[in-house]
């Protein structure tokens, strides 16, 4: 019985050579992990990683450049279907005053905006976009504002069962359902000198644009895009 059993286990091995125990793999680490474990895991040492190949490799900053610049180009350009030509060109000229003043920290234009947010993804395997709706006194064309955060300010160790059954994962809260209903975001960076961690806010999810690529289904935050090459880097 044990001399059958070896040979089945030796032909079932030998029907796939990437699932073999031979020289080549034998040492092969593959373990199963969900996509959340395997990711959240080393997500920090992966996103401080990438950081710092684009701030020190030439290939990796040039790379990375040239992805924003060819996934933006000249960025959202809305034109209007409105009929009434008068009312059509109102449009775009508020659009145009609104873009101008986007920004919450008041530096970039929403096109610039569009660049920092999608080469903060693929830098840091996600970026975070917070609404932030203004004073009518605060005199801004349309009374709305775009606050551009990084991965780091939603806490990825933060992981709590809340008492009305909702569940926080990777510091982003769901209901029952499964559905994201807020995200838990810090003040400051975390690695500004003066950060305080007991400073975390909630914001509905209605409010806060998640951006990333999804790999697997059900992955939660975001993988930088140069994940697989940093080594090598």
């Amino acid at each position: 019985m044990g001399l059958l059993t070896n040979l089945v286990r030796r032909f079932i091995n030998s029907a796939y050579t990437a699932a073999g125990m031979g020289r080549r793999t034998k040492s092969w680490y593959a373990p199963g992990l969900s996509p959340n474990t395997a990711l959240t895991a080393d997500l920090s040492k992966l996103i401080n990683r990438s950081r710092a190949a684009i701030r020190n490799d030439p290939w990796a900053s040039s790379g990375i450049e040239k992805l924003v610049s060819n996934v933006i180009g000249r960025g959202i350009t809305p034109k209007s279907l409105v009929d009434n030509d008068a009312l059509r060109e109102q449009l775009q000229n508020l659009f145009l005053q609104w873009s101008d003043e986007s920004d919450a920290d008041g530096l970039l234009s929403f096109t610039g905006q569009q660049s920092l947010i999608t080469r903060s993804m693929f830098e840091g395997g996600e970026c975070f976009v917070r609404f932030r709706p203004r004073r009518p006194e605060d005199g801004l064309t349309i009374p709305l504002q775009l606050q551009v955060l990084e991965s780091e300010f939603v806490p990825i160790s933060y992981n709590e069962a809340l008492d009305n059954g909702h569940v926080i994962k990777a510091g982003i809260e769901f209901n029952k359902l499964g559905k994201r209903v807020a995200y838990y975001v810090h003040r400051e960076h975390p690695a500004e000198f003066a950060f305080d961690s007991t400073q975390l806010v909630r914001i509905k999810a209605e409010n806060v644009l998640h951006i990333f690529e999804a790999l697997r289904p059900g992955q939660l935050r975001g993988q930088p895009l140069l994940t697989q090459v940093l080594v090598r880097l």
